[in-house]
């Protein structure tokens, strides 16, 4: 039994390849709805495990495309999705003939049951005689479902850009206090340490009497004088 996983992150595809390898299903890989559709043409496939918000084709749409093909209508598919996890997505999902919505993540258990009871004779006779929902009901829904998730994502921003504004106030704030404590403690050539001799005010050196016919008195050390 083979089940493509179709999912844009490679770590989640590698996730459910290591979930599901070792229960004895065979697995394929697709990083969105348009490369799915093509390894679904090419080979059989015995059930699909997609996730929802994958660009050019997404989860919602391209469960719709298989739905609508003569070839594999009655594949199915098994929505598994952590960003559409309101009970509007996963009615969605239902409406447009998903077998099973799963919130991400979920028991492997969970998913080896979804796929077995989703590949019964029973379930795919099903699939083959359920007739596909109004196409403006599901576009209408669809759409509404993209607006609710972009107003979600854009709170979300707002959210993290307040909290960033906050922690740069703080920091800005922080800084200040430090420099603060430091700004008199800065001297310059022209402010010397109190305490501190300037050199014309250092001691003089010690002297000795003149010798006869110079004048002021000598260093002492200097040679004695010298008369003839």
């Amino acid at each position: 039994m083979t089940t493509l996983i179709v999912d844009d992150n490679e770590t989640s595809r590698k996730l459910l390849r290591l979930t599901l390898e070792p229960e004895g299903l065979d697995t394929a890989e697709a990083g969105d709805g348009v490369e799915a559709l093509a390894i679904l043409e090419n080979r059989r496939v015995d059930a699909v495990i997609s996730d929802i918000l994958m660009p050019p084709m997404d989860g919602y749409r391209f469960c719709s495309q298989v739905r609508q093909s003569e070839q594999f209508h009655d594949v199915p598919v098994i929505i598994y999705s952590s960003t559409y996890t309101s009970p509007a997505d996963e009615q969605l999902a239902l409406q447009g003939e998903a077998d099973r919505y799963i919130t991400k993540p979920a028991p492997a258990q969970a998913l080896i049951r979804a796929i077995r009871e989703s590949c019964t004779a029973v379930a795919r006779q099903q699939r083959r005689n359920k007739p596909l929902p109004g196409e403006l009901v599901t576009l209408r829904e669809y759409s509404d479902a993209l607006v609710r998730k972009l107003e979600e994502r854009n709170a979300e921003l707002e959210e993290a850009r307040k909290v960033l504004a906050n922690f740069n106030q703080e920091l800005e704030q922080k800084v200040r206090e430090h420099s603060e404590p430091n700004r008199g403690a800065v001297f310059t050539l022209e402010q010397p340490l109190s305490g501190t001799k300037q050199p014309h005010e250092a001691n003089p050196l010690p002297t000795q009497p003149a010798c006869p016919g110079s004048k002021g008195n000598r260093p002492v050390g200097t040679a004695n004088c010298i008369t003839e």
